[in-house]
């Protein structure tokens, strides 16, 4: 079976392909529709090898009702490993955000950026839990699709005691990067259908948590680019 490092340099470029093309549609990828849209090269019967492949190593599977195929948790991973792992990249963000960040008008600041993102936004001071804000709660039970209504009382309970569940993130923040994704299973939403990224910051000499809870097809560059360009700029 193949592993990240056995991935051929073709076999990781669909790979990505079809995770950024779910993340933009939200519909199975089809070889057809690499074909058209991606110059790799080969012929869309060698691209339906390719993601036989990458089934077998399971970084995607074939959705059940076409034969498009959509990223798993583990496709996911390896993208967000590679956007990581990319080098100069712009992170650019909107200097309005910036701003109220830095001057700690965390209110506005927290929905601002869960619209920006689409996502349920949080912000806390760590460890103290002086103060807790949180925005956009409707954008993650808009975007996720729902099999189980009970995931939906899940989320909103622990939501409501996110105070209480982020004393179990202590050991991820003596990571080395600040940034940390948890793609499905997570220390602070009780649902797999979801994915996490967590930052943390010093601002005006509180020690701060960011996180954004979204669907798993996210937009994880545009939160990568947002997270890193407030450390950047604060």
């Amino acid at each position: 079976m193949l592993d990240n490092k056995m991935l051929s340099t073709r076999s990781k470029k669909i790979l990505q392909a079809v995770v950024t093309e779910f993340i933009k549609t939200g519909k199975p990828i089809s070889s057809k529709y690499l074909y058209e849209h991606y110059k790799f090269g080969i012929k869309p019967a060698m691209i339906r090898n390719e993601f036989l492949n990458l089934d077998k190593a399971g970084y995607l599977k074939r959705n059940y009702y076409s034969s498009g195929r959509v990223p798993t948790d583990k496709g996911y991973e390896f993208f967000i490993k590679c956007l990581l792992e990319e080098k100069n990249q712009n992170c650019e963000i909107d200097n309005f955000l910036i701003d109220l960040f830095k001057k700690m008008v965390l209110d506005d600041f927290i929905k601002k950026f869960s619209k920006i993102l689409g996502v349920l936004g949080i912000l806390i001071d760590f460890p103290e839990k002086k103060f807790v804000y949180k925005g956009g709660l409707e954008y993650l039970i808009d975007d996720l699709e729902w099999e189980d209504k009970n995931e939906i009382k899940f989320i909103i309970r622990d939501f409501e005691n996110i105070e209480e569940k982020l004393s179990q993130i202590g050991n991820f923040l003596k990571e080395k990067d600040f940034i940390k994704f948890f793609v499905g299973k997570n220390p602070l939403i009780r649902s797999d259908v979801v994915s996490v990224v967590l930052g943390d910051y010093e601002i005006k000499n509180e020690y701060v948590l960011l996180l954004a809870v979204g669907p798993k097809r996210m937009n994880y560059e545009k939160a990568y680019k947002i997270f890193k360009g407030l450390k950047q700029y604060t």
